[in-house]
């Protein structure tokens, strides 16, 4: 997983989650990319984690 691969996912997501609350109750959404799933925080539109 690179930044690249990251930012390619995020500018051209091939899907995307429906906003779900996590186990702490914060939510996210998923972008799933090529390579990488990333989880996004929808409120404060941050990077939250990634999936290789």
């Amino acid at each position: 997983m690179t930044a690249r691969g990251i930012i390619d996912n995020i500018e051209s997501p091939i899907g995307r989650t429906e906003t779900q609350l996590g186990d702490y109750g914060g939510p996210s959404y998923k972008i799933v990319g090529q390579s990488v799933t990333a989880a996004i925080n929808p409120d404060t539109n941050k990077l939250v984690t990634t999936l290789i």
